[in-house]
């Protein structure tokens, strides 16, 4: 743990090229300082003085994870969104310190927070900074950009109206934000509706430019046909998401629209799993609960912090099963269908949020397999495809060097099954082993 040498080779049985998408055997790389100085065969670097050297047999290399969506004070524990941020601001902040560190020491060494309650995150990547805590690389949208009342409201950066708006994006650019989330629908926040557009065309392309304008790339909530359609129009970046749902909450793909995304170079980041685990949960409920009326309350809770939806009101255990296997199965059939249409997918848990604890990224990457991916795209939207997509591939995302070396290995063979990423032997940031 935590030791670090200024030269180091490190070697394995398997070495993933994040350039083509596979594996070649008996690979190593060396370390100098922070930064991947040589990669090749195992041969090459036989005869290195004074360099530490770990050898993994069994084993995969690969670069470390680049999750693109978590919420870091969100416990991921069932809580709604208003309950989780009903806590003071500093416990909040422990808990997105708490959170980076599991999502480091399982592999996941950069790390995008896609919303977070006033000023928590950027005071935990300055504790982390000054070495009170460990984490994997950050980029930070602090608070998202949200109509007054809208998803996420109470994190604390409401704005209506384009002057508005743009005066939120320039403080959190002022405050740390490395990009601009928007919420252009509503989500699962109590009041609103995540079928329905939070903003008008003009709204949301002042938010883009202005974002631009600072050189930040934006990522918008959508979980609607007509919020995506408003995000090519206003030139922005990645689409959250990605959910064709109509003006009156019927969940119908849209080829043309789908069209219109893969030409104009934006990509999606479908967020599978976060449906999976509620289902898995509800039936746990049922399994667990040891009486009707106790199943009744419990799924009662469950359903109330998933959606906040009116229409679903009173619904008994087997109504919600019925109507969670639906969300997932329309989940993946709509990340199969973007990328059949072209489009970039890209992983992000959105882990935090609703029952999807922090750390568990194996559990998105076998659903965007389920969409159609194989291993090894899955691993490359794991990596330098995630880095590309949020401006750090010129630091992360592959095994080259120059590059820095946030390393990850584990046993097996992920480009054959993407499961035995759970199975970590090791986890390398900047150079430094932390796992």
């Amino acid at each position: 743990m935590n030791t670090k040498s200024p030269n180091q080779i490190i070697k394995a049985d398997r070495v993933f090229d994040a350039k083509s998408g596979t594996s070649f055997d008996k690979g190593a790389i060396k370390i100098e300082g922070s930064k991947i100085v040589a990669i090749g065969k195992q041969s090459d670097f036989s005869n290195v003085e004074d360099a530490q050297e770990y050898s993994f047999e069994g084993s995969t290399l690969l670069p470390g994870l680049v999750d693109s969506h978590v919420h870091l004070t969100m416990p991921g524990d069932g809580s709604s969104v208003e309950d989780a941020m009903s806590l003071p601001d500093e416990l909040l902040t422990l808990r997105a310190a708490y959170n980076a560190k599991n999502a480091l020491l399982l592999g996941t060494t950069t790390l995008r927070e896609l919303g977070a309650k006033n000023s928590t995150t950027f005071r935990m990547r300055e504790g982390i900074s000054r070495g009170l805590a460990i984490g994997p690389r950050l980029l930070l949208s602090g608070r998202p950009v949200t109509r007054t009342g809208g998803h996420c409201w109470m994190m604390g950066s409401e704005a209506d109206g384009e002057d508005m708006i743009r005066k939120e994006v320039r403080t959190l650019v002022r405050e740390g934000a490395d990009f601009i989330k928007i919420m252009a629908t509503g989500g699962g926040t109590a009041g609103t509706i995540s079928h329905k557009t939070a903003y008008t065309l003009a709204e949301l392309s002042s938010a883009i430019d202005e974002a631009h304008t600072h050189g930040r790339l934006t990522a918008i909530h959508c979980l609607s046909s007509q919020a995506m359609e408003d995000v090519v129009q206003s030139g922005g970046d990645m689409i959250i998401h990605g959910v064709f749902n109509t003006s009156d909450g019927a969940q119908v793909f849209d080829p043309r629209l789908a069209e219109k995304i893969a030409k104009s170079g934006i990509s999606v980041n479908p967020t599978i799993h976060v449906r999976r685990i509620a289902l898995k949960i509800a039936q746990q409920i049922i399994d667990d609960s040891e009486d009707e009326r106790q199943t009744v309350q419990r799924m009662g809770e469950l359903q109330k912090n998933m959606q906040n939806d009116p229409d679903k009101a009173n619904m008994t255990p087997q109504d919600i099963i019925r109507l969670l296997e639906k969300g997932f199965e329309d989940r993946v059939g709509n990340a199969r269908n973007l990328l059949e249409s072209g489009i970039k997918l890209i992983a992000g848990t959105d882990s935090g949020w609703g029952a999807y604890p922090i750390g568990s990224f194996v559990d998105e990457l076998e659903c965007m397999e389920m969409a159609g991916l194989n291993p090894g795209e899955v691993l490359l939207s794991a990596t330098i495809e995630a880095a590309k997509s949020i401006g750090c591939d010129d630091r992360v995302g592959s095994l080259e060097v120059g590059k820095q070396a946030d390393l990850l290995v584990v046993a097996g063979d992920p480009t054959v099954d993407i499961g035995t990423l759970r199975s970590v032997k090791a986890v390398f940031l900047a150079g430094e082993r932390v796992a």
